[in-house]
């Protein structure tokens, strides 16, 4: 009972904290989800703009789901976005020109691309098992920002990887396409050359929440921090983030999640409060 009574007291306090930068450490089965939605009602009950709210996740299916829960809990949604990151990178692009819904590369085609340029290689064994490594790894490398000259592949030799890489670059470029890894760098890049564009969507998202933090690569990491990082009516610099994740569940190591992203939470926000 003890114990119950010391989960509901942090679920409230994470409820209850709104404004500055949150991280909650939530292991499975600790009432996490229904806490975020909580959480979000919240915030809207207390006067802040639903449009204004934020909700990423890594998964469609997590992102569908709070929001199914959260229509259901409270009938209504008034303005929230819950999204992949995925996804609202690829709409910030969208919108603003970058690309078009024909731009983008669909995974068939990928691993068409790939299979093309590996196929000039006689001695691998099995090609579908080597199309997925190199596609993993292309991933990995791409959005934590690997410096290829020093790289030492684990999905294949140098030689090969590093030809791979760069015709399937080349070719997508030809194509005029984007990929799905393309979509965070692809916006990032677009928020570092196009600072209004950047402030524009800062402020229109002035509360953000991220579950399963501790699965997040640098690109994450990076486009996360560039979003929540505000200025508020008196020229103070406002964190209004809440991640969520449990360092101990982190299992997309070799998807290239960087740990450190959430073990050093509170020394990027040395303000944070931890829950």
């Amino acid at each position: 009972m003890t114990e119950k009574l010391r989960e509901n007291s942090s679920q409230q306090e994470a409820i209850n904290t709104i404004d500055g930068p949150v991280i909650i450490v939530s292991c499975p089965g600790s009432g996490k989800t229904t806490t975020l939605i909580r959480r979000i009602h919240h915030m809207v009950e207390s006067g802040v703009d639903p449009r204004t709210i934020l909700m990423v996740t890594f998964a469609k299916a997590a992102a569908d789901d709070m929001a199914a829960r959260y229509k259901s809990m409270y009938n209504e949604n008034p303005g929230i976005s819950f999204a992949t990151i995925h996804k609202f990178c690829y709409l910030v692009l969208l919108k603003e020109g970058v690309c078009t819904r024909d731009s983008l590369l669909d995974e068939r085609e990928k691993r068409e691309i790939i299979r093309q340029k590996l196929q000039n290689y006689a001695d691998i064994n099995d090609i579908q098992e080597m199309i997925t490594s190199v596609i993993t790894e292309l991933s990995v490398v791409k959005n934590n920002y690997v410096d290829l000259e020093t790289y030492t592949p684990q999905s294949c030799d140098r030689r090969v990887f590093m030809s791979v890489y760069k015709g399937y670059e080349q070719e997508k470029s030809e194509m005029g396409k984007i990929d799905f890894d393309d979509m965070l760098l692809r916006c990032l890049q677009l928020f570092k050359e196009r600072e209004w564009t950047l402030n524009k969507y800062k402020r229109h998202f002035k509360y953000i929440q991220c579950d399963e933090y501790q699965d997040t690569n640098t690109a994450q990491f990076r486009l996360i921090h560039l979003l929540a990082s505000t200025k508020g009516d008196n020229g103070e610099t406002l964190h209004n983030l809440c991640v969520v994740g449990d360092d101990d569940q982190s299992i997309y190591k070799f998807r290239g999640a960087n740990i450190h992203n959430i073990l050093n939470f509170e020394q990027y926000f040395t303000d944070a409060k931890v829950i």
